[in-house]
C-alpha cells in the first residue's frame, strides 16, 4: 500500500502503540513515510506509568500519566507535543 502523497514534504510523528503490534506497525508506518515526508519521528511510552499503576501504552493512557512519573520524565512528556 502507497503511502499518502499528503504527507509529502510534511514533519510527521509516529505515535505507535507500546506492545510488539505496534512496533512492527511503527516500522512499517516509517518505512512507507521515509522518502516522502521532509522528516519522521516517533514516541516511546515505554517506562511510563498511568495513575493507576498501569504502564502507558498509547497516546490515550498518556493523558492518564502518574504525577510521579510525570515529574521523573518531565522532560520527555513535555515534548510529546513538540514538534
Amino acid at each position: 500500500m502507497m503511502c499518502s502523497p499528503y504527507f509529502a514534504g510534511k514533519r510527521v510523528r509516529i505515535f505507535a502503540h507500546h506492545d510488539p503490534a505496534g512496533r512492527k506497525s511503527l516500522e512499517h508506518w516509517q518505512a512507507q513515510l521515509t522518502g516522502i515526508a521532509a522528516k519522521v519521528d516517533t514516541y516511546d511510552f515505554g517506562g511510563l506509568i498511568q495513575s493507576d499503576g498501569s504502564p502507558v501504552g498509547d497516546l490515550n493512557d498518556l493523558s492518564r500519566i502518574d504525577y510521579d512519573s510525570w515529574e521523573d520524565n518531565r522532560e520527555r512528556v513535555e515534548l510529546v507535543m513538540s514538534f
